[in-house]
């Protein structure tokens, strides 16, 4: 198994809204790994979102990339994740949705984000032959909505190896069906849509299916325990 590696900045932060919502749209307090797919797929798509054959780009990905993760690559002690969403007053038009009511055209509607200017973040791809996708990770250039802008400034490529040890410590959310936090206190658990094809189309209610996540609540290395630790470069994690 290989591991694609890209770290940057972000602009100003990001908008990544939960499935299904339409009025009111809260922010999701980390990209999951169907947004990080995607942000891969634009890049290696040329900034083309459907294949030719309108198949979705991120779809294409799912024969190489198995899993993906984000953490924030710098520490910022006691300061919690939730302190940085937002919600933002906005007017969007509404007419698709309002038959008389004129005043409801411009509706006041609530956008969520999280602000982290000039934060350095941290993307890991997990899957086999990434090594074509390298290029790709150079070329991301937004992480949700087309606002939220990324400069990546290393792209790394390593081999996964498994070791002996039995904790480790990562900003990264970890999959709660392989490891548990020494600390429960630290994280919060969190339910994303798995990577799959049907993820990224429009689903009618939801996936019969989710993942569940341990994320760290504070911009800080949380530590874990694990049977399935593996290494890449100098980064523990389990999978």
């Amino acid at each position: 198994m290989e591991v694609l590696i890209v770290r940057g900045r972000l602009h100003w932060g990001f908008s990544v809204k939960y499935p299904l919502q339409s009025a009111a749209q809260f922010p999701l307090l980390i990209p999951p790994p169907t947004t990080l797919v995607g942000a891969l797929a634009y890049g290696c798509n040329e900034g083309v979102e459907t294949s030719e054959d309108r198949v979705s780009a991120a779809a294409r990905l799912l024969n190489n990339v198995k899993w993906a993760a984000f953490g924030f690559d710098e520490t910022l002690r006691g300061l919690r994740l939730s302190l940085l969403a937002v919600a933002d007053m906005s007017r969007n038009i509404a007419a698709p949705y309002v038959r008389k009511a004129e005043q409801a055209l411009f509706a006041v509607q609530a956008m969520g984000r999280v602000y982290a200017a000039g934060m350095r973040i941290k993307i890991v791809y997990l899957g086999e032959g990434l090594s074509k996708l390298v290029k790709c990770g150079w070329q991301i250039t937004r992480i949700g909505s087309k606002e939220s802008l990324f400069e990546p400034s290393d792209v790394e490529l390593h081999k996964v190896e498994r070791v002996d040890a039995k904790t480790f410590a990562t900003s990264l959310y970890v999959r709660a069906d392989v490891a548990r936090p020494t600390d429960p206190s630290k994280v919060t658990e969190w339910e994303v849509w798995p990577l799959a094809e049907g993820s990224f189309h429009f689903w009618r209610g939801g996936p019969q299916e989710v993942v569940k996540l341990y994320l760290p609540l504070r911009l800080e290395e949380v530590s874990y325990e694990s049977e399935r630790v593996i290494k890449f470069g100098e980064e523990l994690y389990a999978l």
